[in-house]
């Protein structure tokens, strides 16, 4: 199969998977694309975070986020049952624990924000639905909110080196 970039080839992965119409969390569906891809092994976690994103906030997207981390087909939402999900979810939060006991300080940080900076931009997706005057200043605070975790983010970096 072609595929014009890799975001379209991750997309086309995290369909795949997801079209099973059960919940899959980032990382399982990440990993799936990795896996499944032949170039899987080029793909960053930029890039499959920002595939999953625009594959959420796409006009007329089937996909949607079932709770932090957790996703599933719009048309499935609905049959999930939510308590069986706090173990998938629990999973995911002690992975995330056990890497962050691993790291430094800074590292610590740097994850913070960028968590931060990753959840500012997922908000975009909505921007679509604002009224104009609130959409101006919205605009505002977005920019001033991802260019100064951008620019803390790289400081950062630049600390390690």
């Amino acid at each position: 199969m072609n595929f014009r970039s890799m975001s379209e080839e991750i997309k086309y992965y995290y369909k795949e998977l997801l079209s099973d119409s059960q919940a899959h969390t980032a990382k399982a569906l990440k990993e799936y694309a990795k896996a499944r891809a032949p170039r899987g092994a080029e793909f960053t976690d930029g890039m499959m975070s920002g595939a999953l994103s625009t594959l959420l906030s796409e006009v007329g997207s089937n996909y949607t986020l079932l709770k932090r981390g957790v996703y599933v087909l719009k048309d499935a939402a609905a049959n999930i049952d939510m308590a069986s999900l706090s173990s998938v979810r629990n999973e995911q939060v002690r992975e995330n624990i056990y890497v962050a006991e691993n790291k430094t300080y800074t590292e610590k940080i740097k994850m913070v924000l960028e968590d931060a900076l990753n959840k500012t931009r997922r908000l975009s997706g909505f921007s679509m639905e604002m009224p104009s005057d609130e959409l101006m200043e919205y605009k505002k605070a977005y920019d001033l909110v991802t260019n100064s975790l951008t620019k803390i983010i790289s400081d950062l970096d630049s600390m390690d080196e």
